[in-house]
Formats: C-alpha cells, structure tokens, sequence
C-alpha cells in the first residue's frame, strides 16, 4: 500500500471512530442518569435550580445552579451542561449559571438537560438597588441563643422589598457566632463578631456580641420625663451574676411604643406630644426592659425639695434628698426618679434613687458635691462627712 493509501485509511478510520463517539455519547450519558436502583447506581429524579426565583438589579449580573437529583438524596452539577430558553429576551440574558437584567420585570425561563430532565424558573429584574439595611443593626446574644436578622433591599424607584432569605451571609468570627442562609444568628461562644448580608452589589453589616448571661438590666435614669421638644439621653447597664455592671448603651437598639409621643435615636429620647405617656423598650442578653416616658411642658426651675444647700453626715450614714420641677405652665411635680445624679468624689459620697427618693450615702471624710439635673436644670448639694 502507498503513502496516499495509507493517509487515506488512516483518515476513514479517524473518521468513523469520531462519528460513533459523537453519536453514542449522548445516550450513553443519557442512560447512565436513568440507571434504576436495581442496577446498582442512584436514580435521576428531576432538575433543581437554586435559588428557586433569580433576582437581579437592572443592569447587574448573579449566577444561579441547575442541580440534578438523585433518590439518594446527592445532587449532580449540571449548569454548564445544561440548556435555557428565556421567554422575554428584552428582560434577561441566560448564559450557563448567570443572568443579567436588561430591563425592570419578570420573565420565565425553561431549562433542559440530556432531552430528558426539564424544569423552569423566574427571574425578576429589579429597579437599581441604592441600598440594604438589616433590622437589628446590633445583636446581643448568650451562647446557645438565636435571633432573626430581617434584610430590607430599597431600590431606586422607591420600592422595598424583603431579600432575607436570597442574600448571601457571612460571619467574621464563626467560632463567636454563626450565621445561616434565613439570617438567623446563633451565639457560639463569648466574644464579638460581625455579620455581613450580600445582595445586588450591596452589604448590610450587624455586630453582633456573645456574652454570659445577664441577671438584670439598670436604666439610669429609671424613667424619663422630658419635655416636647426637648431631648434626654439614658444609660443602659448590663448586671452579671457576680454583681459587675457593664456600660452597653451603644450595644442596645431602643423601641418607642408611640413615635407619635416620644421618638428614640441611640439611647437620646425626644419628646413630642405634652402631656402624654408612652414605653421605651428594648432587649440584652435574653432581658427585656423598658422605660416609662412622660412628655411635660417645658421646666422653668428645678429645687431640692427639702431645701438642703449643705448636707452633713458621718462616715457610714445615709439620707435622703428630692428634686422638685416646676413647669412653665405653673405646675409642679416631683421628679426624683427622673433626674441624673453625679458625684464630684464618688469614693467620698454616691446617690443613687431607691424607691422614689435620692439615698446620699457616706463613704469616706472630706466633703463633695451631689448634682441632680433634670431637663436642663441642675441644683446642687454639697455633703460634708466627717467621722
């Protein structure tokens, strides 16, 4: 045989052995997926895509998977293998695991594999997306506890739309607290860490804090009279079994029951409608709280009710003082349980409110000055103590 021949064997036999690949590949792949359990091997079930509806901001791109399902349970990858028909073209492009919005609205789109499996799936394009907020913004958590994160998408057309469960969630610090794809948060271990919930290009980030249990929590002042118009801030404290007391006011997210009497920023409560009374509540380490506000007319004095300028106790004693306002509309209201005490010597003397009075009590000799203030007032007591 000459070389030509031989070229043009080799050629035919190439050829042909191609050809039966190209033709028997698909059916052996075919029957390969719908092997029986009888035969060994898992049954093909049906085609998944995850997630179940694709949404995307106009404009953006987000990938998506097509799954097949097996009776056991596992699952095969077959994005790339399989094949999508959109049912508007002017809404959405499809490519093997990725879709990008071309305009603002809803679309179909059938998805095929190996001519035996099918199944379809939304996609919604959104208006832009200009922002992504979480409620709470903070988490305070015992170990073992869990609290929901509700993620709100705002778009650019003013629409708002709950995105909790499609966003993508992390969390810095895995070994403090964990984060599952509904945004629930478990608390793991003591410590802090951050969450961070991805969706359309945008992150929304919660702090979140592990701590021992709380036994109680210390409002100062315990409750608020504040007047319209004006504002009062609070100091949250957390109370542990061994009795140590931690500052959390900046860890704690505040509730006004009625923002039409009293609305909250941080820890600062302003008042709108005088005369009116309304809660403010919130929640720590598994304790709940809350604080009475009343909404007054606009103080005009402030005086210590038993008119004492000069206290004198003795090392160990106590007594007891009051805060009297009178009001610009000529009435007047005891307002002991309201006011912000600070001593200038807290080693030398203290006050704090005990069942409606200011108990003063006397540590050391030397002399300090005990101020109580209350809507912008302030009177003042020195206390001289001696042995």
């Amino acid at each position: 045989m000459d070389c030509v021949s031989k070229n043009v064997s080799k050629g035919l036999i190439t050829f042909l052995i191609t050809a039966m690949i190209t033709f028997m590949f698909p059916m052996m792949a075919s029957a390969s997926t719908t092997m029986s359990a009888a035969d060994g091997n898992p049954e093909a079930l049906d085609l998944i895509v995850q997630p179940e509806t694709v949404t995307v901001p106009y404009g953006k791109t987000t990938t998506f998977k097509v799954l097949l399902e097996y009776d056991d349970g596992t699952t095969l990858d077959v994005t790339k293998q399989a094949t999508f028909e959109v049912e508007d073209l002017e809404v959405a492009k499809v490519t093997a695991g990725t879709v990008k919005g071309l305009s603002v609205g809803f679309t179909a789109v059938d998805v095929t594999y190996l001519d035996d499996y099918y199944t379809a799936f939304d996609v919604e394009v959104t208006a832009p997306l200009t922002a992504l907020t979480a409620d709470p913004s903070v988490l305070n958590l015992v170990v073992d506890e869990s609290d929901m994160i509700t993620l709100t998408a705002i778009y650019k057309d003013g629409n708002e739309e709950e995105v909790t469960s499609t966003a993508t969630w992390t969390s810095s610090n895995p070994d403090v607290a964990t984060v599952d794809e509904e945004g629930a948060v478990t608390g793991v271990d003591l410590g802090s860490a951050t969450i961070t919930a991805t969706f359309g290009g945008k992150t929304a980030k919660i702090k979140v804090a592990v701590t021992p249990g709380v036994d109680d929590i210390l409002v100062l002042p315990g409750s608020v009279g504040v007047a319209k118009g004006k504002s009062q801030a609070v100091k949250i404290m957390a109370v542990y079994a061994d009795g140590t007391q931690v500052d959390i006011s900046k860890l704690v997210k505040l509730t006004s029951e009625d923002e039409n009497v009293a609305t909250v920023k941080g820890t600062t409560i302003k008042g709108i409608e005088e005369g009116s009374d309304t809660l403010v509540t919130g929640s720590y380490g598994g304790q709940d709280f809350e604080i009475s506000v009343k909404v007054t007319a606009q103080i005009k004095t402030l005086t210590e009710i038993t008119d004492t300028s000069v206290l004198n106790l003795s090392v160990g004693d106590t007594e007891s003082l009051g805060v009297s306002a009178t009001y610009k509309d000529g009435t007047d209201e005891d307002v002991s349980e309201c006011a912000t005490l600070v001593s200038s010597k807290p080693k030398v003397a203290t006050a704090a409110v005990e069942d409606g009075s200011i108990i003063v009590n006397a540590f050391a000799e030397v002399s300090t000055t005990i101020s109580m203030s209350y809507e912008g007032k302030k009177v003042s007591v020195k206390v001289i103590v001696t042995e």
